[in-house]
């Protein structure tokens, strides 16, 4: 339900036909200082603004993402009938790290959980039997194996490259949208000059972890402009020159990335 106060934003959309097609929502949120998009699960697009939002800024600024509306509607409609990717703590299930498969293997002895080089060449990922009732024991291994990944990054003075010192690196769980999807990959907290990476990225490609955290490096540099604007392309070809590429392959590969759903457990 719209309040009263988006009506002049309401109307200023319809008569600029600003919406591809239904269902959308105006939110105003006091604290939101820019104009943001989001596609729920039932595909309703949310236009979220802040209090002083002028309404013929906000249209023109809906019209000109409309090819975006459309593509994340199709993405969010593909991953409701597919719901999100779900495993079972049994043998053999893969739980790839940076791309590379890690065969599980449920174990009576040693650790909770550790990583073994077979005789073949390939990677198992035993986990303790006792450990093996839900998804937080693997999800604390995605969680260090991605801040040792960061911790080398920095051993390499990887964002002083970049322009950026001092920085803190942090890896954990990020809200998602709607119930199958990541919210953000990562995000920058300027307060605490702090990047922050999902736990679920680390099953990707290396090259897809790379352009992440460049990304939010673009950001803690401070180039000034909008979040995502000139000045930021231009620090973010800088650090990796095919960078829009690689950013359309992690949205082809959002849909199947594992978030902790399981299927079933081990009794």
């Amino acid at each position: 339900m719209q309040h009263d106060d988006t009506a002049p934003i309401v109307t200023a959309l319809m008569l600029a036909g600003a919406v591809p097609d239904d269902p959308w929502t105006v939110e105003v949120r006091p604290r939101r200082r820019r104009i943001g998009l989001s596609v729920k699960r039932d595909s309703t697009l949310v236009i979220a603004v802040p209090p002083t939002a002028d309404p013929r800024r906000v249209a023109a600024f809906v019209a000109a993402r409309r090819d975006w509306i459309l593509r994340a509607r199709r993405e969010m409609a593909r991953t409701a009938e597919t719901g999100p990717v779900r495993k079972r703590l049994v043998n053999a299930e893969n739980f790839p790290l940076f791309g590379r498969p890690h065969r599980l293997r449920l174990v009576n002895t040693g650790p909770e959980i550790r990583t073994v080089r077979t005789v073949h060449g390939t990677t198992e990922l035993h986990l303790h039997t006792d450990h093996a009732h839900d998804a937080r024991t693997i999800i604390d291994w995605y969680c260090r194996a991605g801040l040792d990944w960061l911790q080398d990054r920095v051993r390499q003075d990887h964002h002083r490259k970049a322009g950026v010192a001092d920085l803190r690196f942090t890896v954990r769980e990020v809200r998602r949208s709607g119930s199958a999807t990541l919210r953000r990959w990562g995000f920058y907290t300027p307060r605490q000059h702090e990047v922050t990476l999902a736990w679920p990225l680390f099953q990707l490609d290396e090259d897809l972890v790379e352009y992440v955290l460049l990304h939010e490096l673009a950001h803690a540099a401070r180039p000034g402009g909008k979040p995502h604007g000139h000045q930021w392309q231009q620090l973010m070809r800088s650090y990796m020159p095919n960078w829009k590429t690689v950013q359309e392959t992690l949205k082809r590969h959002e849909p199947r990335v594992w978030l902790g759903d399981l299927d079933s457990v081990t009794s």
